[in-house]
């Protein structure tokens, strides 16, 4: 070996190795020129075997080696495809936390960086609106003990035959008036729906907008990000780079726009709901009305046909005592809307939707907000989103629920599973790649959004081919070669393999070997290393 080196003029180099066996280091080395040194006092050394291309282990050697010895099997192995990509927040786990009412913040009880769970109380909002509704529902609930009261007092004037009996016309006109009222109700609703309709209209445009300028946003970040390279490269000017990058600040502003006209499209929404449901249950309440004054008719009818005693005082007290109930329950369901609850005069607490964790604060302590500004944001990151870049000529096969699995930059020794759930039907202008995207579990909060991952999309499982352990297969001189037993106890014979697809610990085997075949599937390094010292010892 070393006189073709000489030969071919190439410099000598200096071999160093170390084999670890039996926790003891063997140290392998040659120079280019070799000291007389005595021959081996070994009659045979070990690991040199009388056929070329075999290693042997002997005695305590093959013992500590611990090999195991298995056989090729036939498997599926399933095609993977290698992808990058991106951490981005689920959208639904991002909440902006409103007050039902305006007030005045009189506590916040949390701060960003906690984290909270869905029903509790982030702050405590002063309303007079909600004062406004306490009073009502207790002038309501004096209404109905008033008129239970004068309900009773008057079917005892009933049973001793103080009132006359003509009242079927008056209850004939109460119905006749309740109907139209029921009229006027449904007309009050179609209008309000009517309005609710113009206004979410109005929002897909706004929606529109913001979509049109994100994607303006988008673009101008892929050329600042161009532009940035340009310029570190001295490929572009100053100024064209701070043009760049006052485009990325422009289409920001574009966006953050979009996003507030957004937000006042859905409070001109939510205000219009609430204009329809106030008509609604006004409708509710005419027919639950109209209701009574047909049971009110009926009875006066049958007193009239059956001449019993009774008067149109009686009836008209228990209609009351019902328009009392109804006005207190009415009264009670503000109170309940508004968040707050009966007896806690003007107090709303601002309760958390979701689990998560509190990212901002925008609100302050004595501050009087709307009910349409938010106090602070919940990101709740069990569930991400990841997107990833996927190439054109990939995009074959790839299909909706595929299995995915990534692992993140800051976390590479962990990998986190998932399916696909969204496929772009358009291409990135700049990159040229489509977005894919996958939900995944963050178990423990690994994955923070903007944090780069790696990953593989999983496909289907192809026909079964002959695979071996990773570990069983060596490279010696670049070459994939395995270690097959031979029959002498502790000799193998090295036996060079071309190797396939790749699945998680399994190599696919394409030519050298068949299947049930036996060879070194645990510690073949250490027989590879065997070999190498083996020959570094011939020479």
């Amino acid at each position: 070996m070393s006189s073709s080196i000489q030969r071919k003029g190439a410099p000598l180099l200096i071999l160093l190795g170390f084999l670890v066996v039996g926790g003891g280091s063997y140290l392998l080395g040659r120079s280019a020129t070799k000291a007389p040194s005595a021959p081996p006092a070994a009659p045979a050394k070990e690991g040199k075997s009388a056929a070329k291309g075999t290693v042997k282990l002997e005695g305590e050697t093959l013992r500590l080696a611990n090999l195991e010895i298995g056989a090729t099997r036939m498997a599926s192995l399933a095609s993977r495809l290698t992808v990058t990509g991106q951490v981005e927040p689920n959208l639904s786990g991002i909440v902006k936390v409103t007050p039902r009412t305006e007030g005045k913040i009189i506590q916040l009880l949390v701060n960003v960086g906690d984290t909270v769970h869905a029903g509790q109380t982030l702050a405590v909002i002063q309303s007079e609106k909600l004062h406004e509704a306490q009073i009502a529902y207790r002038l309501a609930l004096k209404r109905v003990a008033l008129a239970q009261s004068v309900l009773a007092r008057r079917k005892k004037l009933a049973a001793l035959g103080e009132y006359g009996k003509p009242s079927l016309e008056a209850a004939r006109i109460r119905v006749v008036e309740a109907q139209g009222d029921i009229q006027k109700e449904r007309n009050e609703v179609a209008t309000a729906q009517s309005v609710v309709a113009e206004m979410e209209s109005q929002r897909h445009a706004l929606q529109a907008a913001q979509s049109q300028a994100k994607t303006r946003k988008e673009t101008a970040l892929s050329r600042s990000a161009r532009a940035e390279a340009l310029f570190k490269e001295r490929l572009m000017s100053r100024q064209d780079w701070e043009q760049a990058q006052a485009d990325v600040r422009q289409a920001q502003a574009d966006v953050d726009a979009a996003e507030a006209n957004l937000a006042q499209g859905d409070a001109k929404i939510q205000s219009a709901k609430s204009r329809l449901n106030a008509a609604k249950e006004a409708l509710e309440s005419a027919g639950k009305q109209a209701e009574l004054a047909q049971q009110a008719l009926v009875r006066s009818e049958a007193v009239y046909k059956g001449k019993y005693l009774t008067s149109k005082e009686v009836s008209e007290a228990e209609t009351a005592y019902q328009q009392a109930q109804i006005e207190a329950d009415g009264a009670l369901d503000d109170i309940e809307l508004l968040g707050g609850k009966p007896g806690d005069l003007h107090s709303i607490p601002v309760i958390a939707p979701i689990g998560g964790r509190v990212t901002e604060r925008i609100a302050t302590l004595g501050e009087t907000v709307a009910a349409d500004k938010p106090l602070m944001v919940i990101l709740n990151s069990q569930t991400v989103w990841v997107q990833l870049n996927i190439y054109p000529k990939d995009m074959t096969g790839l299909r909706i629920g595929q299995a995915v699995r990534v692992s993140a930059e800051t976390m590479p020794e962990r990998v986190f599973r998932g399916t696909l759930s969204y496929i772009s039907d358009t291409a990135d202008e700049t990159t040229r790649t489509v977005k894919v995207r996958c939900a995944i579990q963050n178990e423990g909060g690994g994955l923070r959004p903007g944090v780069f991952v790696k990953g593989e999309i999983l496909g289907a499982r192809g026909k079964p081919t002959l695979t071996v352990p990773k570990d069983a297969v060596q490279f010696v001189d670049g070459k994939p070669v395995v270690y097959v037993p031979t029959k002498q106890e502790g000799e193998f014979r090295e036996q060079s393999v071309e190797t396939g697809a790749k699945y998680e610990d399994t190599i696919e085997i394409l030519s050298g070997l068949q299947a049930g075949d036996r060879l070194v599937t645990k510690n073949a390094f250490l027989v590879k290393s065997q070999a190498m010292k083996s020959e570094l010892g011939e020479e």
